[in-house]
């Protein structure tokens, strides 16, 4: 729907954004199925405009100037007004190429990650190659647990999630089943992963894995109808 082809499929499948291209129409916002492309209202690059900031005339000058410096240099700087959208770390997936092309070797199964991945203080995030079923999210991706989201649209994202496996101890069942009803109102819950983006609109080779809290409340309808009929 963009009506610049400001974003596309590379060779790899990779959903791409040409950011010097974006013009900021938002058609991709409108017509993302997943809702994570997002409209870049600041231009944090901009000294000048940070000053506009509300609360910014109370940052120190020394501080002013260090915040030029927290762009993460492998990354295209994004101007004010342009769509944005997790990447999947396509700098990450580069430096990966070519580091395994100068040392005349293929990618290691497991060799690229993103940065979400490695901040993840729980694991709980998985990326690699598909096609090598030695990498871990071709492992996670054949787990009976896999489910992709709005899977029955056909959109075949490659991001999958795994259910959460619930195996509670006999004497904390109806505990735990009060607690999970309570917290989620009897309705299984679909985690996202937001803060990369979370973007899950991405059909590409290299992928992502993620733990996802899936509850299962059947168990708790069941004991509240046996109590019921009690």
């Amino acid at each position: 729907v963009c009506p610049v082809a400001a974003t596309g499929h590379s060779n790899e499948v990779l959903n791409d954004m040409v950011y010097n291209r974006c013009i900021g129409t938002r058609y991709c916002g409108n017509n993302c199925p997943y809702k994570v492309r997002r409209f870049n209202f600041f231009n944090y690059s901009d000294a000048e405009t940070f000053l506009k900031y509300p609360g910014a005339d109370k940052v120190p000058e020394g501080d002013r100037k260090l915040q030029n410096l927290m762009m993460n240099p492998e990354v295209t700087i994004r101007s004010r007004g342009v769509m944005e959208k997790c990447s999947y770390c396509v700098q990450r997936i580069q430096a990966g190429k070519i580091k395994a092309k100068v040392e005349n070797r293929k990618i290691g199964p497991n060799e690229i990650t993103t940065a979400c991945q490695d901040s993840c203080p729980t694991q709980a995030i998985k990326f690699g190659d598909l096609h090598n079923f030695e990498s871990d999210v071709a492992k996670a991706h054949a787990n009976p647990r896999a489910y992709s989201m709005l899977e029955e649209l056909n959109n075949r994202p490659r991001t999958q999630y795994l259910a959460r496996v619930r195996n509670p101890h006999e004497a904390l069942r109806d505990i735990d089943d009060r607690d999970s009803v309570g917290q989620h109102g009897g309705h299984g819950g679909h985690g996202g992963h937001d803060d990369h983006g979370h973007d899950h609109d991405e059909d590409h080779d290299h992928e992502t894995k993620h733990e996802n809290d899936h509850d299962d409340h059947d168990h708790a309808d069941g004991d509240h109808k046996a109590e019921t009929e009690k």
